[in-house]
């Protein structure tokens, strides 16, 4: 099946009409959905300037080109596409909130007056209980732990009830860093949210 999301646009623009009007017309339970929207278009506008260079960096003849050009071109896209996701992700999940029903009120980016920490959603149900919510996109980066990988194996590290099958020669060090980073990352992010959201 043909992915419909190859083109980022076409990805930009169904965020912008069925989540962003969405969230427009909820105004009542969200009143500080302006700062979230904002941040999207602000990523947006600097997608659109990206492109932009990019395009006129392909066309461009390869003798004109130089390695240190390349790779911040490669850099940008690279920081472009990490914004892009983290930003689309807050977005879904404030509008999975939103079609909640025992959902009351949620603010966005909001200081923790104990902590003075910023959160990214505090929400109230109608009962008037209050949860804190964090959004995190984890990026591992493309790193080779096979090495790392085979020596857990031997050492027996793995509990019997986990099974890793992973090929060294079809990505299977990239894909158990993926892994293991991804489960390191969302352990801190806990953390931090504990700390952040603490009386």
């Amino acid at each position: 099946m043909k992915n419909p999301y190859n083109d980022l646009k076409t990805l930009l623009l169904d965020v912008d009409t069925i989540i962003c009007d969405y969230i427009k017309n909820e105004e009542v339970k969200f009143p500080s959905y302006r700062k979230l929207l904002n941040r999207f278009y602000d990523c947006y506008d600097q997608w659109n300037k990206i492109t932009e260079c990019t395009e006129l960096y392909k066309h461009k003849d390869n003798k004109e080109k130089t390695d240190e050009e390349t790779k911040s071109i490669d850099e940008k896209i690279r920081k472009r596409n990490r914004e892009v996701t983290e930003i689309i992700n807050e977005l879904i999940i404030a509008k999975m909130f939103l079609q909640e029903e025992d959902c009351a009120y949620i603010d966005y980016e909001i200081e923790n007056p104990y902590t003075k920490e910023s959160i990214d959603f505090f929400l109230r149900n109608k009962e008037g209980e209050e949860i804190y919510c964090d959004v995190k996109t984890i990026h591992p980066d493309d790193i080779d732990k096979w090495d790392q990988y085979e020596k857990l194996n031997k050492q027996g590290r793995f509990p019997l009830n986990a099974s890793y099958i992973l090929n060294k020669h079809e990505m299977g060090g990239l894909l158990w860093h993926y892994s293991y980073a991804s489960r390191g990352r969302m352990l801190e992010h806990i953390t931090e949210l504990e700390k952040k959201s603490n009386k």
